[in-house]
């Protein structure tokens, strides 16, 4: 949610609602608006559940805090700069996991310098000392996490849930007839900090 008051304008329908409950319905909000709660009244899958930001809210299309793996090829045990297979793909300030474990390593001092000052687009220079293998490692910042999966048209989410995000297309997978989806709008145009 864009502002903390907007979940409850959600939940009591003030910025309005939708009804679908087949196949056809292809919903899409107002200009201005974005979907921002389902509440599934039977058993449900989505054909199209379209993002306003894919990055940051699960969707159909692609993995939302799916940021993928990047490999050390120099690592060490107290190391403070490491070299990427290949260019480095983080960030000054993201915070550095190892793969396998999710281990938390460090944060990202700077991007592009080796430890001899010159340029070096596979560089990484980290905040402390560190031992880094030479394995996977995932770079997450304050709007990107890592492992999340692309929604599949064959997910299902239960009679009675509700689900949040803020989606910009909701279409349902299959006749839902006897049930179907209340869709609560709010207001749109998500802007990251």
């Amino acid at each position: 949610m864009a502002h903390p008051h907007d979940l409850q304008r959600a939940s009591l329908g003030q910025d309005g609602c939708a009804f679908i409950d087949a196949n056809a319905d292809i919903f899409i909000p107002p200009d201005g608006k974005v979907v921002v709660a389902i509440q599934c009244l039977g058993v449900t899958e989505f054909d199209l559940l379209v993002s306003e930001d894919p990055n940051r809210f699960f969707n159909t299309a692609s993995s939302a805090h799916g940021i993928a793996q990047d490999t050390v090829s120099t690592g060490g045990t107290g190391v403070t700069f490491i070299d990427m297979d290949g260019d480095a793909t983080a960030s000054v300030g993201d915070s550095m996991y190892l793969a396998s474990t999710g281990a938390f390593i460090a944060k990202v001092k700077s991007v592009g310098v080796a430890s001899n000052g010159s340029a070096d687009a596979s560089a990484i220079e980290l905040d402390r000392a560190a031992t880094v293998t030479t394995a996977a490692h995932i770079f997450t910042n304050s709007n990107q996490g890592s492992g999340g999966v692309t929604l599949a048209t064959n997910n299902v989410f239960p009679s009675g849930m509700t689900i949040y995000g803020r989606w910009t297309v909701v279409s349902l997978a299959a006749d839902q007839t006897t049930d179907g989806a209340v869709l609560y709008l709010g207001p749109g145009n998500y802007h990251p900090e």
